[in-house]
C-alpha cells in the first residue's frame, strides 16, 4: 500500500506538532469527555473543509486557556451541503461567525456561494485571532459552543 496518498490529505506539519504537544503533556490523546460548562477559549483554527465524503463542512478548533481543563480542545463542525436543510446549516454557520465578533473590516456575513463562504470563514478567523471568548460548551447540543462574552487582548 502506498501511504503517500494519506500524506497528501493531511497537514503533516500540524499533525506532527499536535502529536508532540500531546506527548509533551504526558497524554496519550485519550481524554475523558469534557463536561458541559462555561470555559474561556481562544480560536486555534477555523476553515471550510470537507467531510470524509467530500461535502463542505465548517471546522473550528478552540483551546481552553484557563482553569482545570486548560489546553483541552473544543471542536465545532457544521456540514453545509447535502443535508436535509442546507439553508438552515449555512444560516447557523453565519450566526456562529457573527458570534465571534469580527470587525466591520470583514464585511457583511452573507452567503454568496461556497467558494465565497470559504474565504469569509478564513477572513473571520484571521480577524478574530487575538480575541478570547467566554463560551458555554455542551457536546450534546446542536450548537456545542455558544459565545457569551468577547475579550480583546490587552
Amino acid at each position: 500500500m502506498d501511504f503517500k496518498e494519506f500524506d497528501k490529505q493531511v497537514d503533516i506539519e500540524q499533525l506532527k506538532n499536535d502529536a508532540a504537544e500531546i506527548k509533551k503533556n504526558g497524554g496519550t490523546g485519550d481524554f475523558p469527555e469534557l463536561p458541559a460548562g462555561i470555559y474561556i477559549i481562544k480560536l486555534d483554527k477555523l476553515e471550510l473543509g470537507t467531510t470524509k465524503d467530500k461535502r463542505p463542512m465548517m471546522k473550528g478548533q478552540f483551546s481552553i486557556v484557563e482553569g482545570e481543563y486548560k489546553k483541552r480542545k473544543i471542536f465545532v463542525n457544521r456540514v453545509v451541503y447535502g443535508t436535509k436543510n442546507d439553508a438552515n446549516m449555512i444560516a447557523n454557520v453565519l450566526s456562529f461567525l457573527e458570534s465571534l465578533a469580527p470587525s466591520e473590516d470583514v464585511g457583511p456575513l452573507v452567503f454568496t456561494g461556497y467558494a465565497a463562504l470559504a474565504e469569509l470563514i478564513m477572513d473571520v478567523a484571521e480577524d478574530v485571532a487575538d480575541l478570547t471568548y467566554e463560551a458555554e460548551y455542551d457536546a450534546d447540543a446542536f450548537n456545542p459552543i455558544s459565545i457569551k462574552e468577547v475579550f480583546e487582548e490587552e
